[in-house]
């Protein structure tokens, strides 16, 4: 975590003072800080953010910039697939409103979710069955096929919810098979709880 830690340098930089003073407001414990088995003064971010808010000090941007990257980088990624246009646009609406903080990537075709996919595992791939040229149940078929997509999870949406398809795509692992005449919100939902069950999972 950039910054994760300050050192009295760093954070005389950022405001800039000197290190002198910044060492003074530490010994006054305006800014709470401990010492490093070296002996150098460290001060946890969350501390120096207190210490900026108390004194209405905005934060610098140096730091702000680090703490937007970070939220950036935390923040789930979902791809959506479907040949039909304005459902996708609905559902990436459902799905943002459920996860505001979430990327969400759409596509109309499958050969450009591969790629992205390729470009970057998403937290989750939510795929229509039923597209031209290839369709959602060959897309599952060639990311199994592959070690390093094998295990990315595929939530299917789609309006040809069929036992021949249901069974296919069952034999691949798909995480859940949701119909388009579901209620959106119900799906959002369910994608939010996956999301964030999925999130807790890799904090333990």
């Amino acid at each position: 975590m950039a910054f994760d830690q300050l050192s009295s340098y760093q954070i005389g930089k950022m405001l800039d003072v000197s290190r002198q003073a910044v060492n003074q407001w530490i010994d006054k414990g305006y800014i709470p800080s401990y010492r490093t088995p070296g002996g150098h003064r460290r001060v946890r971010r969350e501390d120096f953010i207190s210490f900026l808010n108390s004194r209405q000090i905005p934060i610098p941007d140096i730091l702000q910039r680090a703490i937007d990257q970070e939220r950036r980088s935390a923040a789930p990624r979902i791809i959506l697939v479907d040949d039909d246009a304005e459902f996708l646009a609905v559902l990436r609406q459902a799905i943002q409103e459920q996860l505001p903080e979430a990327r969400i990537e759409a596509y109309e075709s499958g050969y450009d979710a591969l790629v992205a996919i390729g470009q970057g595992l998403p937290d989750l791939l939510v795929l229509d069955i039923k597209m031209p040229k290839i369709d959602g149940v060959e897309v599952c078929r060639r990311l199994k096929r592959n070690d390093a997509t094998r295990r990315l999870p595929v939530m299917i949406v789609s309006a040809h919810d069929t036992p021949e398809w249901r069974e296919s795509l069952q034999a691949l692992k798909v995480q859940a098979i949701f119909s388009k005449g579901e209620p959106l919100l119900e799906i959002a939902r369910q994608i939010r709880q996956f999301i964030e069950t999925k999130a807790a999972t890799l904090k333990i």
